[in-house]
């Protein structure tokens, strides 16, 4: 028997079990007995399955059965002076080809579909298009044809980005002779642009559709019935301006530059050191103007997924109009104004050694240009390197600056490394550089919407003169990028 104080100090449970093991009441066994087989039960059931409750038939899920491509485009309304182009054009039997020496004999592919008011628009009609030979019908329809299925995976977003398609059309080819003698051969792709935003469709730029009405997945691939009509572009982003009087302002400010640059030496030691050295001669600093005149295509085959986009440009072109308005009434005016600039002075020969430097007009030009990475490399003078980091393997449409929220918070951001290596402390007995300079900067490039217009400033200067552009006239795809027209200088000051 336990003691009074140890019964006391017992937990609950303890002293119920003590006084039910000691007291011999009949009532109390049968407690025990109840808690008992309460606990085997518990523990039974523990084990026991339930039994499925037998399910209903389910109910009945309405949706459209998607068709095939063929199909849309014959029942399809609008869409005659296509389907006379298409029908001529060999596509469809282009993608039967592709299916037969593939697994899956549904392949998809992407179809791009004017309406006829598209094709009307840029002069073609019924009969126009009865004179058209089958492989100008080809190259219209593979420009609009691209292999995959392209559908926004969610229609709510207020933007998909900028697609960089590839056409079935064949790649530009080209034969480059190189400064050894051999012939090179390489190729350019044609390539479309597709995004989507607020809502709706933009091909290259334009707006082409909405994504409720105008997307119809099919069973192989995906169609879209557009307004408009892109055509392949035919040529690069500096035959475009060249061509185009109103910008005559602009690449004659280039060229200036570029030209002081070569008489004041820009980039060479004052001692003016030309001999051959690394079996190269010296040569000034120059801007991006020679990339542009001086186009060189892609090497090798490009394919969708893989694309290079290096050589690619967004162009932000200030035309005429704009150097007027910012007090350039001619071409001798631009002229004075280059030729005032520091590296012109005495003061920048004997200090800066020369060093790279751009012109007061280059400085301003310089927010024009933009690509994935451009190098100027003057070796063994001068190494610039400009590289677009948080633009990667896109150019920039008007629907990006609108609705992309990278494009709308950060602009287009562009690194800069200059190195130079300075003649002055080369070695002749080590055949190298003891001393040379590492120079890094950014530039910036904003954008801001405002009712219809789009208004851009330079990042390091955003309280400064804005400019806006020109929508009419922008969107301009050409075979190495897309111009778009501005109505003023981005100058850093108001």
């Amino acid at each position: 028997m336990r003691t009074l104080t140890e019964i006391r100090q017992m937990p609950q449970t303890h002293k119920l079990l003590y006084r039910m093991k000691t007291e011999t009441n009949p009532a109390k066994l049968i407690c025990i007995a109840l808690w008992a087989t309460m606990a085997i039960v518990t523990w039974s059931c523990s084990k026991v399955e339930e039994i499925p409750v037998e399910l209903q038939p389910p109910l009945p899920y309405q949706h459209t059965a998607l068709k095939e491509i063929t199909e849309i485009i014959t029942q399809e309304e609008e869409i005659s002076i296509f389907r006379e182009v298409y029908s001529r054009s060999g596509v469809k039997e282009y993608m039967d080809s592709v299916r037969a020496t593939t697994a899956d004999t549904l392949t998809p592919f992407t179809l791009f579909i004017p309406r006829d008011a598209a094709w009307q628009a840029m002069g073609y009609n019924v009969e126009s298009i009865s004179n058209l030979s089958a492989e100008a019908c080809r190259e219209l329809i593979m420009y609009l044809t691209v292999r995959g299925r392209y559908v926004p995976t969610n229609t709510s977003d207020p933007v998909s980005g900028t697609n960089t398609l590839r056409p079935i059309i064949p790649a530009r080819r080209y034969e480059l002779q190189d400064s050894w003698g051999s012939i090179q051969v390489s190729h350019q792709p044609y390539l479309l642009y597709l995004a989507w935003g607020g809502g709706n469709i933009y091909l290259n730029g334009k707006e082409a559709g909405t994504v409720g009405n105008d997307i119809h997945p099919a069973t192989d691939g995906a169609v879209y019935l557009i307004n408009t009509l892109p055509i392949k572009p035919r040529k690069t982003v500096y035959e475009i301006l060249q061509e185009d009087e109103s910008f005559s302002f602009y690449l004659t400010a280039l060229n200036i530059s570029n030209q002081v640059y070569q008489e004041f030496q820009v980039g060479i030691d004052p001692e003016n050191r030309s001999e051959e050295l690394f079996w190269t001669t010296p040569e000034p600093f120059i801007n991006d103007l020679p990339q542009l005149s001086s186009f060189t295509p892609m090497f090798g085959t490009i394919t969708t997924g893989n694309l290079n986009m290096n050589n690619m440009y967004t162009v932000f072109a200030p035309d005429n109009q704009a150097f007027i308005r910012a007090g350039f009434p001619d071409i001798a005016s631009i002229a004075d104004y280059i030729r005032s600039s520091y590296v012109t002075t005495t003061g920048y020969m004997e200090d800066m050694r020369r060093r790279p430097r751009y012109t007061n007009m280059d400085s301003v030009l310089n927010h024009s240009f933009f690509a994935g990475t451009t190098t100027i490399s003057h070796f063994p003078v001068f190494v610039m390197s400009r590289q677009s980091t948080n633009v990667n393997n896109q150019l920039v449409f008007t629907n990006d600056m609108v609705w992309n929220s990278v494009f709308r918070n950060e602009g287009i951001r562009r690194s800069v490394s200059l190195t130079f290596y300075d003649w002055t402390f080369f070695d002749e007995n080590l055949y190298d550089f003891s001393q040379y300079v590492e120079e890094r900067s950014e530039l910036k490039l904003l954008f801001r919407p405002e009712g219809n217009r789009i208004t851009i400033q330079r990042g390091d200067a955003p309280d400064g003169r804005a400019a806006h552009v020109v929508l009419e006239q922008s969107d301009v795809v050409a075979m190495n990028g897309v111009i778009h027209r501005i109505d003023n200088l981005l100058w850093p000051n108001p």
